[in-house]
This record gives structure tokens, sequence and C-alpha cells, in this order.
């Protein structure tokens, strides 16, 4: 049913994130997810910073913010699997969480425009 690639010696976060998806879809184990989303964070991060590199809008994002939305990556590539049974990445986990990466730091909502954010402690807003 699942035709997941399996590496004897990762050696690339890709390969490490494609063995932990198969010993969690394959052996149903669970440590594997939270491996998955601890490794998603930390790759995402990376990858966040490397676009701040070349834009000075994301060279302005604080580090907790960096860290937010590479939380949100990864959490979003591990709500997939929670929510559709038959969910898993074929080819390039990486090239997933790079995609979700770039949306959470490029895709903006009309709504979100119109939001507007109180900081009621220090009485400023944006």
């Amino acid at each position: 049913m699942f035709d997941i690639p399996y590496y004897s010696e990762a050696q690339t976060d890709n390969q490490r994130f494609m063995n932990m998806q198969k010993r969690y879809i394959i052996d149903n184990d669970t440590k594997a997810l939270a491996d998955m989303y601890q490794l998603g964070v930390r790759v995402a991060l990376k990858m966040i910073n490397k676009f701040a590199g070349s834009n000075r809008h994301l060279q302005s994002l604080a580090r907790m913010e960096r860290s937010e939305k590479a939380h949100s990556a990864s959490s979003y590539i591990i709500e997939q699997y929670l929510k559709r049974p038959t969910f898993y990445i074929k080819k390039s986990y990486t090239a997933y969480l790079y995609k979700r990466v770039q949306y959470e730091l490029f895709y903006h909502r009309k709504i979100d425009a119109a939001i507007i954010y109180c900081d009621m402690t220090n009485a400023l807003y944006s």
C-alpha cells in the first residue's frame, strides 16, 4: 500500500525524514512522529534564516517569530499524518517542508490586514 523509501545509512535530512516517516507509518512508532516534528522545526528554521539573508522584511523578524513560523510549518505536516491516515510523502519531505515554510513566510489573507493587534500592557497598536 505504501511505497516509502528507506535508507539504511541516512546521510541527509531528507533521508532521515523518510526513515522516520516509514517508522511511523509502517511500524506505528509514535516517537518517530515527535522526531519528525523536532527535525522539521530545525530544518525549517535553517530555511527561514536562509530566506532572511536575501529579504530585508524577513531580516527584521525577531528570533521568536522565526521560531513560531518554523513550528507552524513543521506542525502542519505532522497534522496531515494525524488527520489523513493514508497521507505520506513519497519523494522529498524537505521539499514539502520548503513549500510550507514559504507559505508561512509569504502568504497573507485579506482578513489579516483588517485585524488590529493591541498590546494592553504598553498601549501599543499595530
